[in-house]
């Protein structure tokens, strides 16, 4: 388990780390294209017929101590109580939950099993009418509610809501951002029914977390609960964040029959430890992705020590220093409560270079390059709908000339994210049937995003910070939350050690280069083969970089290859699964 985030490197680990893994300068400003990729990849996947089936992967999850973002199943002991809050309405989710409260229940666990729906006062078949009907009516298209991932441009609508500018200046993306008729079509039981959903989400509400904290008020015997996909639920719980135990996603296949399920949790706290590790002495750092990503930032001492304050989310590091500002960072000891000092936004982290990708949070798109100077985004091509809304966004009056709470300058902007994943275990999800968000979770999976946000106020944990909440209400414009993701597969991401030439790669083409440090093999063997227990086992297929093809014409609609990989993966007929295993005595 980490037992610190390290705030002064000592000088014994810095030389270690020098010998072991320093490099050869990068040249900034040349793409990183071609080499030894790793192959495409994907596992089998077999569909349950019964709770049978699923109960070994139950049990493993159900001893696992460590989870995305929160802890896992494991972190519950022999006679504790714990809730879990389902969120997944689909036909079949009741099987994976039957299964995991077996599980726990095996290990003299009690769980108290909840769902959203029914806590905001609606029945299964009436949430699975409301969907049917949207469905029908053509389905509302937001970044929550896609039917597929092949409207990956439909993350950037949200960034429209609180103004007419869309509608007054591009009524084309206007519409496709708000299709007609489907909630004025509703019938009014339906409206009912979807007015009480919207409260499931923990952005549009409290409700949820309200009741949680009163029912664990109520009940002191309960440990916690795990509750949520993604994002930073364990905020509405402040100030007993410790009640938030983890997600809870054991719903589907593709979370709860992934390899995921066994990686165990030591080690991975020791890979993502050493990932961190030469953070504090580092002065700047580069980043290059295949498709053509390559940008880098320059630190003081200072920022770099504040970089390393803030850094930890697990599963999720915050590679670019400014995710880490702005608030009372994640205290690994006693995760995830806060830790008591705020770190201050400023001085800020300022990217600069080139990002290139084809996919956000939301599905595909046409290829986008953004080109960032002085940690501004200065210029926007391509991109397809995604890039057309950015740019529009970028037209918005005020978008430049205001100056958003805690930033030292005007704009909004501002490169906030590059976030690493950190678990080789972690698999694209049905991208035929919803989002592809969760892929970020992979290790070596960067993804990145702008905008000028902030965790909390100085002096006030409460999330989103009043400062914003106030920003936008006063000027219409966002605040809340940053957006207009990118995901990046094959990254190289490398740390230059203050005051030497002496450069350490942290990653190498998409996969962490903890991974293979043999203190982690060591730990992994206790579990069995180091090589199977911290094998990639999922690795994109991107033609031009990793399988025959022409990158120019696959970036230019992704949309139909990745569909066609999954839907092969779906029936059983994908033949490539070739796990990444990297490692090398020398």
């Amino acid at each position: 388990m980490i037992s610190k985030i390290i705030k002064h490197i000592s000088n014994a680990n810095i030389l270690s780390v020098l010998f072991a893994l320093s490099v050869s300068a990068p040249v900034i400003g040349q793409p990183a294209v071609g080499g030894d990729h790793p192959a495409p990849s994907y596992p089998p996947m077999t569909p349950p017929t019964s709770v049978e089936d699923i109960m070994p992967y139950a049990r493993e999850f159900a001893a696992n101590e460590n989870g995305f973002l929160g802890h896992g199943f494991g972190i519950a002991q022999a006679g504790e109580k714990v809730i879990l809050v389902t969120s997944s309405i689909a036909e079949g989710s009741e099987m994976y939950h039957e299964a995991i409260v077996r599980a726990l229940e095996e290990r003299g666990v009690e769980p108290i099993l909840m769902h959203d729906y029914e806590l905001v006062g609606v029945t299964l078949e009436d949430a699975r009418r409301l969907r049917d009907f949207v469905a029908k009516s053509g389905g509302k298209l937001d970044f929550f509610s896609l039917q597929d991932s092949s409207k990956g441009w439909a993350e950037g609508c949200s960034h429209f809501r609180l103004n007419d500018f869309l509608k007054d200046t591009r009524p084309d993306l206007f519409e496709l951002c708000n299709p007609p008729g489907v909630s004025a079509d509703l019938p009014p039981d339906l409206k009912e029914i979807d007015n009480k959903m919207r409260n499931t989400n923990f952005f549009a509400s409290s409700m949820i977390p309200d009741y949680l904290n009163q029912y664990m008020d109520d009940n002191p015997d309960v440990k916690g609960v795990f509750w949520g996909r993604g994002g930073p639920i364990w905020e509405p719980f402040h100030p007993h964040k410790e009640r938030w135990l983890g997600l809870f996603r054991f719903d589907n296949m593709w979370t709860a029959m992934s390899p995921r399920s066994d990686f165990p949790a030591d080690v991975w706290l020791l890979s993502e430890e050493l990932t961190m590790e030469p953070m504090a002495a580092t002065d700047k750092v580069v980043i290059t992705d295949a498709e053509g990503t390559n940008a880098w930032w320059d630190m003081t001492e200072e920022q770099s020590q504040r970089w390393v304050e803030g850094v930890y989310l697990r599963g999720h590091i915050f590679m670019f220093p400014q995710e880490a500002y702005g608030g009372y960072g994640l205290n690994a000891l006693n995760y995830p409560a806060n830790v008591p000092d705020y770190i201050p936004v400023g001085p800020i982290a300022r990217l600069n270079g080139t990002v290139v990708a084809h996919a956000s949070h939301a599905g595909f798109f046409p290829a986008i390059e953004q080109t960032w100077e002085n940690g501004y985004l200065k210029e926007v091509k391509g991109g397809g709908i995604y890039g057309e809304l950015l740019r529009t966004l970028m037209k918005m009056p005020g978008m430049n000339e205001k100056t958003w709470p805690g930033y030292p300058e005007p704009g909004y902007f501002w490169h906030y994210e590059s976030a690493l994943g950190t678990n080789p275990k972690g698999l694209r999800p049905d991208i035929t049937a919803g989002a592809v968000a969760a892929e970020r979770e992979r290790d070596g999976v960067i993804h990145w995003a702008l905008g000028a946000q902030v965790w909390h106020d100085e002096g006030d944990m409460t999330t989103p910070a009043p400062s914003l909440l106030a920003f936008e209400k006063e000027h219409n414009l966002p605040a809340v939350y940053h957006g207009f993701h990118l995901h990046n597969y094959f990254n190289t991401i490398q740390f230059r050690i203050r005051g030497t030439d002496r450069w350490v790669t942290v990653v190498d083409k998409g996969r962490s280069t903890s991974l293979d440090n043999p203190e982690v093999r060591a730990l992994a063997s206790r579990y069995g083969d180091p090589d199977r227990v911290l094998a990639t086992e999922w690795v994109p297929e991107i033609p031009g970089i990793n399988a025959p093809g022409n990158y120019e014409s696959f970036a230019a609609d992704p949309w139909p290859y990745n569909r066609d990989v999954m839907e092969q993966v779906k029936a059983g007929t994908y033949n490539k699964y070739n796990p990444d295993v990297r490692f090398s005595s020398n």
